[in-house]
């Protein structure tokens, strides 16, 4: 295995190989099981990683819940302001 055929197999697990080099890719992981071992970790870390990135902002999310409104507030979030309604005029329009 040589320092290309670990390319390959990083961009592999990326998705962006184009039909040749992953048509050259899978001959060389036929013969060298080295290389095959390698392509399936990379494959393996990518998913992972790529899972972790879907469940980031929910994560995210649940740890400023998790830690409190302190947590929430230095994470940058502030509650809405609340409408005050205005005062009622203590005036009648009508007769007493």
């Amino acid at each position: 295995m040589d320092e290309q055929h670990e390319e390959l197999a990083a961009l592999n697990a990326l998705h962006a190989l184009d039909e040749a080099d992953q048509s050259a890719l899978e001959i060389e992981m036929a013969r060298d099981s080295e290389l095959s071992g390698l392509a399936f970790e990379l494959e393996t870390a990518a998913a992972t990683l790529a899972g972790d990135c879907r469940g980031a902002a929910r994560a995210g999310a649940a740890g400023r819940i998790a830690g409190g409104p302190a947590s929430a507030r230095r994470a940058g979030w502030r509650p809405p302001q609340r409408r005050r309604r205005p005062a009622r005029s203590r005036a009648t329009t009508g007769p007493p």
